[in-house]
């Protein structure tokens, strides 16, 4: 039970620290640029999956 709580232990604070290491600082907005705190601009991208993951009526077998 004792290596059970070390075990964990070591995980959480790895996990806590890692977090840490990574950080790169906060965006922020000029306008309609994006910058950071170098004044570097940046270009934010991603893919919505828009109504992909919307549960329909059909899907679930109700009646509405």
């Amino acid at each position: 039970m004792q290596f059970r709580f070390i075990k964990t232990l070591l995980i959480l604070i790895l996990l806590v620290s890692s977090g840490v290491s990574f950080s790169q600082g906060f965006l922020k907005v000029n306008g309609t640029a994006i910058s950071n705190d170098e004044e570097s601009n940046y270009i934010l991208r991603g893919m919505g999956l828009g109504g992909w993951l919307v549960q329909e009526g059909y899907m679930l077998q109700t009646s509405a």
